[in-house]
């Protein structure tokens, strides 16, 4: 019996090697090449924070070539995680997903790990063995948060999940910002640390962890014990791809410290003073190593797991605002916040006290350090950032104060009562750090607050009353 039908030819498998997707910036799942091309050219907001935004330039309509991705390519969306002050950011899904947020919290987690039992073996040389014994069993606990970003609650699942793994306890805060997830180590004073992810300060697209130490301080982590490598990447446009030859690698985190110490300073490294140029922007990159075929499992350092506990840190934060607010104050004042959460805490602030506050949110919540300004008509202004522990304060006739001339009216305007507190501008000269000496909410001799609503709720009381108006 003759077939006189046609098979439909499969496709090879190297031919579906060469099929291209792609995953755009806030999506879990890949999209077509003709999709990609059409949402170029309809200008999605997505395209903005994608490394192949410029692809479609590179296509010949003639010729018909289309470009395929290279190893190159893949290496350099894994290397788009850069250090920053206090953590790590990438672009979400291309470079930081849930796997990658788990390898980062544990590296963070090891770390304060770490730095906890040197701290605690220093304290035992001091008290007796049997005291000494009982701190060393103690269980270690990390707070975990996560803020309002595309993305940060897929990333905080999998940090929660490594924190876990390493044996350690995790308090879970939930939607916290900067300030907030301090706040609860402030509330418990037995907690090694804190992580929040967070992609304060990087474009829509991007999220990160930030790591804390019991004190609010970032933590120097040595990158390399872990197996990361360290680079310095040389770029004229900071968001073109750049090929590995246009990074460095460092032979120790120590030496790329000390570049990053040359550039802050205005003290352009040797290797670039001949050529360097206005537009030349270098930023710190690490490469994670890479996960093997355990289905992105995270390696675990301890074999028991941790407990998790749940608390209401965003209560227990607006709770400790009210003590820096006044009950009453007919200042006038502007609020120009950031994120939503901030805006939030102002409008229960309002609620709660008596207060002539005007709370603006502008359109892009994701501003870069203020490109957008509150207009000034004879009204101060309070500007809370992303990162809510950076405020800029601005006086009736729109002049921005300094940090250290902010720190320093702070000093002059404190009550009698209050003695025991103090204004400091922080080290990177750009927020105003309070320091508590009577430090009561834990047992340490003093707390530093690194706090931007805190800040500008200190500064209405000191002005509710008519006097102590801001210098002009």
């Amino acid at each position: 019996m003759n077939s006189d039908h046609r098979v439909t030819p499969q496709i090879s498998e190297s031919a579906l090697r060469n099929i291209r997707t792609y995953c755009c910036p806030g999506e879990t799942l890949s999209i077509s090449e003709a999709v990609h091309l059409g949402r170029l050219a309809s200008g999605w907001q997505g395209c903005n924070e994608c490394i192949w935004r410029h692809e479609a330039s590179n296509i010949s309509q003639n010729s018909g070539h289309r470009p395929t991705v290279t190893d190159t390519d893949r290496r350099h969306l894994q290397s788009q995680i850069r250090r920053t002050e206090f953590g790590v950011r990438g672009p979400y899904l291309n470079a930081i997903d849930r796997f990658r947020g788990a390898q980062l919290a544990s590296i963070f987690s090891m770390h304060l790990v770490s730095v906890h039992n040197e701290a605690g073996r220093l304290t035992n040389l001091r008290k007796p063995s049997h005291e000494s014994r009982i701190e060393a069993g103690a269980a270690i606990t990390i707070a975990v948060g996560y803020d309002g970003r595309r993305g940060s609650a897929d990333v905080f699942s999998g940090v929660v999940s490594a924190v876990l793994q390493n044996g350690c306890n995790v308090v879970d805060a939930g939607r916290s910002t900067a300030a907030s997830v301090l706040n609860v180590s402030r509330r418990f004073p037995h907690l090694c640390g804190s992580l929040l992810v967070t992609g304060a300060g990087g474009t829509a697209g991007e999220v990160g962890l930030d790591a804390f130490d019991p004190h609010g301080q970032g933590v120097a982590v040595p990158w390399q014990k872990f197996g990361v490598s360290v680079r310095m990447k040389q770029a004229f446009d900071p968001h073109l791809p750049q090929s590995s030859a246009d990074s460095t690698d460092f032979g120790s985190a120590h030496a790329a410290d000390a570049r990053l110490r040359d550039l802050r300073s205005g003290r352009p490294p040797q290797a670039l003073a001949a050529n360097a140029a206005q537009e030349q922007v270098e930023t710190t990159t690490l490469q994670l190593p890479e996960l093997h075929n355990s289905g992105g499992v995270v390696f675990r350092t301890n074999r028991r797991s941790g407990s998790l506990t749940a608390i209401t840190a965003e209560q227990f934060y607006l709770d400790w605002l009210l003590r820096w607010w006044p009950v009453h104050s007919r200042q006038a004042a502007r609020f120009l916040v950031n994120d939503d959460q901030s805006a939030k805490r102002l409008e229960w602030l309002t609620q709660h006290c008596s207060l002539n506050v005007d709370i603006q949110r502008p359109r892009n919540v994701l501003l870069n350090n203020g490109e957008q300004r509150a207009k000034s008509d004879d009204i101060v202004s309070f500007e809370v950032h992303e990162d809510d522990r950076f405020l800029t304060v601005r006086s009736r006739r729109g002049r921005e104060l300094p940090v250290d001339e902010l720190a320093a009216w702070m000093n002059r305007c404190m009550p009698t009562s209050s003695m025991h507190l103090t204004a400091h501008a922080s080290p990177c000269g750009r927020r105003v750090l309070l320091v508590d000496v009577a430090a009561p909410d834990t047992g340490h001799q003093q707390q530093v607050i690194s706090d931007g609503l805190a800040v500008s709720g200190w500064i209405l009381t000191s002005m509710a009353n008519g006097q102590n108006p801001l210098p002009v």
